[in-house]
């Protein structure tokens, strides 16, 4: 019985990947459950916080694990593909299935997605450099003068960077 997380960036597919899991006999698909997605949420927003909500976040995935076990547990927080490769090392056994979604469908769907939005509104509430919002050093001076589809844009290239990496590391 495994671990499987499903990476990818938000609207880019996710949910229609844990949809499809979860239709599975022996597979038990968690799909953005607060208590988990919060802080995973969290601390891909805030790297600063990996020794306080990281040894949470695994205690949750062994508790969550140990309620379906034999079956597979599968988590969708797309999020996860911040802190992949701690997982990984904390999960040996896991399982990561990662979507990339092309560019212009995943931007114009973080137009209609209130979630999405709120974090780029209130981007400069959180650490600079942040590679989940896509904030550079060299972009952070004129993030706030960006358009909405230049901010989602560079959150678009952070992830799919990101996942181009874990093709390499995770497999």
């Amino acid at each position: 019985s495994r671990k499987i997380f499903i990476l990818g960036s938000g609207r880019s597919g996710t949910h229609w990947i844990g949809y499809i899991l979860e239709k599975h006999p022996d597979i038990y698909v968690s799909i953005e459950k607060p208590n988990i997605f919060n802080k995973v949420t969290e601390l891909a927003l805030n790297q600063n916080l990996m020794k306080e909500l990281f040894p949470k976040i695994v205690d949750l995935y062994h508790d969550e694990h140990s309620k379906v076990f034999p079956k597979h547990f599968a988590d969708k927080s797309h999020p996860n593909l911040w802190i992949a490769e701690q997982l990984s090392e904390a999960f040996p056994e896991a399982l990561f299935i990662g979507i990339q979604r092309n560019p212009y469908g995943t931007i114009a769907s973080m137009f209609k997605h209130q979630g999405v939005l709120f974090w780029h509104y209130k981007w400069a509430g959180f650490p600079i450099p942040n590679p989940f919002l896509g904030i550079t050093k060299e972009n952070a001076n004129e993030y706030e003068q960006l358009s909405l589809a230049k901010k989602c844009a560079l959150r678009w290239m952070s992830h799919h960077k990101k996942m181009e990496k874990l093709k390499n590391t995770l497999k």
